[in-house]
């Protein structure tokens, strides 16, 4: 089942749970025993995602897992992976692109000429898939914004392991994930992942993003050639 965005892409789990097998009437502890026991999430953030996933959402007891994928709600635009909503559509595309899960991982770049670090995605990996999407998209607003960077520190987080010097997402296991939507079969929690730890990330990624686009804007304008 298709689970977009902050709290949709800990929803992988949750949608194999014996309680939730159909996807219908979630509620806050459903969703934290999942995220807790799939993700090894700290006790605050499992309750952050869930609980800000119902205020999202509008919701006030519990909601069927589709209604995640209402677009404006937590689902939002410039997905890495995925296509827009058209105009006049109520819930996003479900389709994975497979064009864009190459363009996401060929945004992964090495540290140094050596090559190292070529196959781990990290922070500034995933702000330059973010600001490509971005300029492919509509305008994004500040709540879609955050949402957007929000969820992939989550799993920078959870999945972080390191290669030479380069911290990050092995590109095998975010292609197992983010493509094919289910857990590495050989990723294994190895940490409690905390709130802090998710909003450093995120505003690692920010950062990141801000320095992206003012090395565009910084860049020369090429004239064109005369005919």
């Amino acid at each position: 089942m298709y689970v977009p965005s902050l709290l949709g892409v800990m929803m992988r789990m949750i949608d194999t749970m014996d309680s939730a097998r159909d996807g219908k009437n979630l509620g806050v502890f459903q969703l934290v025993a999942g995220l807790k026991a799939g993700y090894n999430l700290s006790t605050p953030l499992a309750y952050f995602l869930a609980i800000g996933g119902f205020v999202l959402l509008h919701r006030l007891r519990k909601f069927d897992l589709h209604y995640i994928g209402r677009h404006g709600y937590v689902e939002h635009d410039a997905s890495l992976v995925h296509h827009n909503t058209p105009a006049g559509e109520k819930f996003a595309p479900i389709a994975v692109d497979h064009e864009l899960v190459d363009a996401l991982i060929a945004d992964v770049k090495a540290v140094n000429k050596a090559g190292e670090g070529s196959t781990i995605m990290d922070a500034v990996d995933v702000a330059r898939a973010r600001v490509r999407r971005e300029k492919e998209s509509p305008p994004l607003g500040a709540k879609s914004a955050e949402i957007a960077r929000g969820e992939m520190g989550i799993i920078l987080g959870v999945m972080e392991t390191q290669a030479g010097t380069k911290k990050g997402v092995p590109v095998e296991w975010m292609r197992e994930w983010i493509e094919h939507e289910r857990l590495p079969k050989d990723w294994k929690p190895t940490h409690v992942q905390g709130l802090f730890d998710v909003v450093h990330r995120s505003k690692a990624i920010r950062t990141a993003m801000d320095e992206l686009r003012k090395a565009e804007a910084d860049q020369p304008i090429q004239e064109k050639p005369k005919a």
